[in-house]
């Protein structure tokens, strides 16, 4: 299989930009947008797929194993915190920050803050968490250990551990297996983690 321009940046240049903490064997494709990368903290073995954006005006810290794939638009604004073993998939969309859509206040990045009510809130998703492609996740919202957001849903609530949650917006819809807890510890021994 042959790639046409498709590459990671190298060691190199990885060890050119400014993040907070880069750990090792990290990919980020070349096409990445990172902008606030001093605000920006890898684990180890973390990959980032063509196409995707991070926008660090606040933390984001990316913990290990971690994949996030093509074209995901993170906004960490009020702070964003993934962690080892999370996945997140294709046009996946995670906003710390919103604006208010009532009408009682003035919105987008035009406008001065002091006209505008914004929802601001950290993102946290815990180990294992899985995100399906196209999901939505919005400010101040917990993805607990191993929990799941299904494909093309949204969600404003927190998402309990080892739970399966769809739709718009988002409602439980069954319990995670745990196996992936042995397989990891087994994976871990195998590979010196």
């Amino acid at each position: 299989m042959t790639d046409y321009n498709a590459r990671f940046l190298s060691a190199t240049e990885l060890a050119g930009l400014p993040f907070r903490a880069c750990g090792k064997d990290v990919l980020i494709d070349s096409s990445v947008r990172l902008i606030g990368v001093e605000n920006i903290l890898l684990g180890d073995r973390v990959r980032i797929d063509a196409g995707t954006i991070i926008i660090a005006t606040g933390p984001v810290t990316i913990g290990s194993w971690v994949h996030i794939a093509a074209n995901c638009y993170l906004e960490g604004r009020g702070g964003i915190t993934i962690g080892d073993f999370a996945n997140i998939s294709s046009y996946v969309s995670l906003h710390s920050v919103s604006d208010d859509f009532s009408g009682a206040s003035l919105t987008n990045p035009m406008t001065p803050e002091r006209f505008k009510r914004l929802q601001l809130g950290e993102i946290v998703l815990e180990r294992h968490a899985l995100l399906g492609t196209k999901s939505t996740v919005l400010p101040g919202v917990r993805v607990g250990e191993g929990g799941v957001l299904g494909a093309h849903s949204m969600t404003r609530g927190d998402i309990s551990a080892f739970t399966i949650h769809a739709g718009v917006p988002a409602r439980r819809v069954k319990d995670r297996r745990r196996d992936l807890l042995e397989l990891e510890a087994q994976f871990l021994s195998e590979n010196g983690g």
